[in-house]
């Protein structure tokens, strides 16, 4: 019986055993333990744009031509700011300063059309004087990098190859420059500086501002003008002089006072130099700085210095005189030299030189513009 119990309790353990082994096979195999989780990663830090900030105590002509040197030098966003105080400074006739603006801000392909042919710059050019031949404008230069995708616009080299905009204006040009018919400015740099100085042309007050009109009496001017016309000369300047009118006059206020003056100058000459040279130094002074007619002024101021030579400041308004008319003519002569209209120009510059013999860039203009008439004609 013992021996049954034994053998009893082997089968049943065994069966227990084969048991647990069937069940441990039909169980799934445990999961995979998870994986490590990975550390997190920050973000990099967004770029920060700079800030651009103008340049403090700048005077407006100044700021201009800091402006155009940080474009030349590509440092746009110092440009931007310049431009935009600049234009806060001198909120009228600003047009060379608003164009810049534009080409910093418009979009490349709404400024040039993507058709193109390619030059290769010479010697003696730049982006600066490319963009005078082509587009003509010498200040459109920052727009023709932009649109070779020229970082710094004065890095350019004589050799490199340059992409322009193909227009009527700038085949017609090429055409020119191939045939040797283009003047070249006499340094790399003079297009775009006479380009700078035709828009301190166009701001002859904007160091200086006049003062503010002010109230003239009602019926004063009316009444100065009636004297005027009716030949009362002598009593329009004592209305003038009795109502202290001169700074602060409107501009067609002040040209009719000066204007006046000079009549009575005129009518003086003979019979009281002395009164008639001060009355055309008067004359020539409001021509001047509030007329903003230089020819006039410079007139005035040779009356004056023939009349009455020893008067207090008469050498000195006939010195601001003559440069001022100088600087308006040779500015007129670049401006028709531009528009190829050279006719104009020589005639401007013979005007120049006729005020002042010894200005250097008139001569220089001069001998160019002839020389570009002479091979033009020798085309036709």
């Amino acid at each position: 019986m013992s021996q049954f119990n034994t053998l009893l309790g082997a089968a049943v353990a065994a069966a227990l055993l084969s048991a647990c082994a069937a069940q441990q096979a039909a169980a799934p195999p445990p999961p995979p333990p998870p994986p490590p989780v990975a550390a997190p990663v920050e973000a990099a830090p967004a770029a920060v744009e700079p800030v651009y900030t103008a340049t403090p105590d700048l005077k407006p002509k100044e700021r201009f031509r800091k402006a155009v040197k940080d474009l030349e030098t590509g440092q746009a966003g110092q440009a931007k700011a310049e431009l935009l105080q600049y234009l806060v400074d001198v909120p009228e006739n600003n047009r060379r300063a608003q164009a810049l603006l534009s080409q910093i801000e418009s979009p490349i392909e709404e400024y040039f059309p993507p058709e193109s042919f390619t030059v290769v710059v010479g010697t003696g050019e730049s982006i600066s004087t490319l963009s005078q031949t082509f587009l003509g404008d010498a200040l459109k230069f920052y727009a023709l990098s932009r649109y070779n995708g020229i970082a710094n616009p004065s890095q350019v080299s004589v050799g490199q190859t340059i992409k322009i905009p193909r227009t009527p204006q700038t085949l017609a040009a090429k055409d020119a420059r191939d045939k040797g018919i283009v003047a070249k400015p006499a340094a790399p740099e003079a297009a775009l500086a006479a380009a700078v100085e035709e828009e301190e042309e166009e701001q002859p007050a904007a160091e200086t501002k006049p003062p503010p009109a002010r109230a003239v009496p009602k019926g004063t001017m009316e009444r100065i003008r009636g004297m005027a016309a009716s030949g009362n000369t002598d009593g329009a300047i004592k209305e003038i002089e009795a109502n202290k009118l001169g700074a602060g006059l409107s501009t067609a206020d002040a040209t009719f006072v000066a204007d006046t003056y000079l009549a009575s100058a005129r009518s003086l000459q003979g019979s009281n130099p002395a009164l008639a040279g001060t009355r055309a130094q008067k004359a020539g002074d409001m021509y001047l700085k509030m007329g903003d007619k230089p020819d006039k002024a410079l007139e005035a101021a040779q009356m004056a210095s023939t009349l009455n030579p020893g008067g207090a400041g008469t050498q000195k308004l006939l010195t601001s005189a003559k440069t001022a008319a100088a600087d308006r003519h040779y500015r007129n002569g670049l401006s028709a030299f531009r528009k190829q209209e050279l006719d104009a120009a020589i005639k401007a510059w013979d005007k120049v030189l006729e005020i002042d013999p010894n200005h250097e860039n008139a001569k220089l203009q001069r001998a160019q513009a002839v020389e570009l008439k002479e091979k033009l004609s020798k085309l036709r």
